[in-house]
């Protein structure tokens, strides 16, 4: 196996403008890079090595404003990333030649909002929403085109939602409801599979008791029972946070 150098760097520059008191405009350019773990080097069945998986790296750029009250807090941004290597799992034709490899070229761009809204001292709620497109610039395996197509397994939009209740000081009840709308099963390349990743629901309760060094903690994921799954192509699912899960635990910090 020859050995291979790479020679990588990250950059993060910022500027902020506040015009008053609660609002700031931001922008924002970060270079960064994602180098392979070692496992994805070799084959999961055979131990073989599989071939060189080249360093992701990424130019993100990102315009936003904030907004924080006394009340509120409020903040939007937009966002564009292009991505040189993107690292993914090919399956192969039929698991045959399923490797680690790199998307050559991509670009993803979306928005990112969030609210928290504080109505007293006992009650507040955050509201998260993501809208993001991911998309393949340049990529053939075995003789199929993939430019244009949108990576699999990427949700349109993504939404996150609590509701928190502060009974004291030192008590937190928690109402959260996740959701990501459908998307291209994970294999899917070509987007040309009859089935598509349904959509993600889950209602999670949560309940805390923080005091000095000590911690009591209660959790119901998944409240309702929604049938979620992992689609990997047609009739292929595998079962993720697909039933009603409770925990409870106690932290201790010293």
């Amino acid at each position: 196996m020859k050995i291979k150098k790479e020679s990588l760097n990250g950059i993060e520059l910022g500027l902020n403008y506040t015009p008053n008191k609660i609002s700031s405009l931001f922008v924002n350019y970060s270079h960064s890079y994602q180098s392979s773990s070692l496992d994805r080097l070799f084959s999961f069945s055979t131990g073989i090595f599989t071939g060189y998986v080249e360093p992701s790296q990424a130019n993100n750029y990102t315009l936003g404003y904030n907004n924080i009250q006394k009340s509120n807090k409020f903040k939007i941004a937009v966002y564009y990333i292009d991505l040189k290597n993107e690292i993914y799992y090919y399956p192969g034709i039929n698991w045959t030649g399923a490797r680690n490899t790199n998307i050559d070229k991509s670009h993803k761009y979306g928005v990112d909002l969030y609210d928290k809204y504080i109505f007293n001292s006992d009650f507040n709620v955050a509201f998260n929403y993501n809208y993001v497109q991911a998309i393949i610039d340049d990529e053939i395996e075995n003789g199929e085109n993939y430019a244009g197509n949108k990576l699999p397994g990427v949700s349109d939009h993504n939404v996150k939602a609590t509701i928190n209740y502060l009974p004291n000081e030192y008590a937190t009840i928690s109402l959260t409801q996740v959701y990501r709308s459908e998307s291209y099963a994970a294999n899917d390349f070509n987007n040309n599979f009859s089935q598509k990743q349904d959509a993600y629901y889950s209602t999670d309760i949560a309940a805390t008791y923080a005091k000095d060094n000590w911690e009591i903690f209660a959790k119901i994921n998944n409240l309702f029972d929604q049938s979620n799954g992992l689609w990997i192509k047609d009739d292929s699912i595998y079962p993720i946070n697909f039933t009603r899960t409770a925990l409870a635990g106690f932290k201790l910090k010293y």
